[in-house]
């Protein structure tokens, strides 16, 4: 008995700490999604519109579009024309970063758009509201995050003291902590996925969006990463050790009841 009962521990302690891992670098990660443009669909539009249209490296578009086209508030003009980008971009839970190089970012700058690393959905500053929809099923994708990663951090702790002093109720309760974190990471999935099943999901709610017309914007190409993949694998990790978590507790209760 004793021999299975630290199998069983050990296969427990296993599954946990793969099932953290897995959630923990896909909910911090940033390649959930990756923003890339319809190139030829692009240069078609641009001959349409008239607008003079450039590629920088990393697939970086600059456009001159006619003032009276676009409400440019912060870009610099020229010749009567203000410069847009389509800026090609990555991002995860709670950043979305672009990926273009730092030449790049000084051409923009001189445009009169700062640009950095990444940009923060918590920051006010870099956020433009712009889909009501994005922004809330974003802002709950994050809270569910936030959650399922404070459930993590506490469960492992707790896990251990629980095994380490033999405490039945404790080990219970870390059980009971992994399935709270395996459905707020269900929800994160869901939320992260339901921001681009409507029609305008060709928003990003940044400075990404500012200036860019609208007809460039449904031009937009969103491919997914690992992390989804890395977060389902996580999720059924953690609902079995969750399972494991319990049954140890039934084994530990039964040890005591049953000395001998």
């Amino acid at each position: 008995m004793v021999i299975f009962t630290c199998i069983f521990v050990f296969l427990t302690v296993i599954l946990s700490g793969l099932s953290t891992v897995f959630l923990t670098f896909s909910l911090l990660s940033n390649e959930w999604e990756y923003l890339t443009y319809k190139t030829r669909e692009v240069e078609e539009l641009s001959r349409l519109k008239n607008h003079t249209l450039q590629w920088l490296p990393h697939d970086l578009g600059r456009l001159e579009i006619p003032e009276d086209q676009v409400e440019a508030t912060v870009t610099m003009k020229t010749d009567n024309k203000v410069a847009v980008y389509l800026i090609p971009a990555f991002g995860g839970v709670n950043n979305l970063c672009p990926n273009i190089t730092d030449a790049a970012k000084m051409k923009m700058k001189e445009d009169g758009y700062d640009i950095e690393n990444c940009i923060s959905y918590l920051s006010n500053e870099k956020i433009i509201s712009r889909d009501t929809w994005l922004d809330r099923m974003r802002n709950l994708a994050m809270s569910c995050a936030m959650v399922c990663l404070i459930l993590l951090s506490f469960s492992a702790p707790l896990g251990l003291l629980g095994l380490f002093k033999k405490q039945i109720s404790t080990i219970m309760v870390t059980g009971v902590m992994y399935i709270l974190a395996g459905v707020f990471g269900v929800f994160n999935l869901a939320f992260m996925q339901f921001k681009r099943v409507k029609p305008d999901g060709f928003y990003t709610s940044t400075i990404l969006d500012l200036n860019l017309p609208e007809e460039y914007m449904k031009l937009r190409i969103f491919s997914v990463g690992w992390p989804p993949t890395a977060e389902w694998a996580g999720l059924i990790l953690c609902l079995i050790g969750s399972l494991f978590w319990l049954l140890l507790a039934k084994i530990y209760r039964f040890q005591i009841l049953s000395p001998t």
